[in-house]
């Protein structure tokens, strides 16, 4: 049996999983971090709830039990939050003990020390990032892209410890401040187009499609003709006209399809 309600969570674990059908046997198709805000559209007294993330709107079931419900008011100071995990993991300490929390998790209400899920204080001592307070360069992308180098793949995957190529995309563009789509169907709607691949620069966006044209991998190019991007594991390549080169099977991997651009830095060395 489903009802209907509406009503704010929040993940209050490292990361939980989004699954299609509102069973444990159902696919994954992305995750929540630390911190990140959801609305409960429905419930199911099976335990699970359908619900739409904030940042987003992407739609998915999460159990019941993995996220912690919000009054409105707590919901709202939470959305006001603008800062994330720099860290590629770090533990948090609250009176009931410590969370691990990865790269790009939220941090509610964080005053530099001090963050807050529900009614629970808890202390972050790791590097932080604030959008709104960035003075936003070529090196810093590329220094934030590179800490997820070696993070192995993981179809709907967003943490170090297993990702997908629109999740890595969508989790550094979303710590610099930039409002992307979590589906790639949909990001490929957003930015600037880029003619040519030779016109890339650093921090553009590459798709890609397969065999069938459907768009289905993504990655942020980086300087001197390189992507970098979640294929088996997060790692570096060569790009041009033609597609992803593998530098390791020594042969193209991904036919491109489009670039965008999303950024207009100033040019510095990388």
């Amino acid at each position: 049996m489903t009802y209907q309600t509406k009503s704010f969570a929040i993940c209050p674990y490292s990361v939980i999983p989004m699954r299609k059908l509102s069973q444990a046997k159902s696919p994954m198709v992305s995750q929540v971090l630390f911190g990140e805000l959801v609305i409960v559209l429905k419930n199911k007294h099976s335990g699970w709830s359908y619900v739409r993330c904030v940042d987003d709107g992407f739609e998915a079931w999460v159990q019941k039990s993995q996220i912690l419900f919000l009054k409105e008011k707590q919901f709202e100071k939470a959305k006001a939050n603008n800062s994330y995990a720099l860290e590629l993991v770090q533990n948090i300490m609250g009176e009931d003990g410590v969370i691990p929390i990865p790269i790009a998790a939220s941090l509610p209400a964080f005053d530099g020390i001090l963050l807050r899920i529900g009614k629970k204080k808890y202390n972050y001592t790791g590097q932080a990032l604030n959008p709104d307070a960035l003075d936003l360069n070529e090196d810093m992308l590329v220094n934030i892209c590179r800490r997820y180098l070696h993070s192995p793949c993981l179809i709907g995957g967003r943490s170090p410890f297993g990702i997908d190529s629109a999740g890595l995309v969508y989790n550094i563009f979303r710590m610099l401040g930039k409002d992307l789509s979590r589906n790639l169907a949909e990001q490929i709607k957003q930015g600037r187009l880029v003619d040519f691949a030779a016109n890339a620069t650093v921090g553009d966006l590459a798709y890609f499609y397969d065999e069938n044209g459907v768009i289905n991998h993504a990655g942020i190019i980086l300087k001197d003709q390189k992507i970098i991007h979640a294929d088996g594991s997060v790692r570096i390549d060569k790009i041009d006209h033609v597609g992803i080169y593998n530098v390791d099977l020594k042969k193209y991997t991904h036919s491109l399809r489009l670039i965008k651009r999303h950024f207009d830095f100033q040019k510095v060395d990388v």
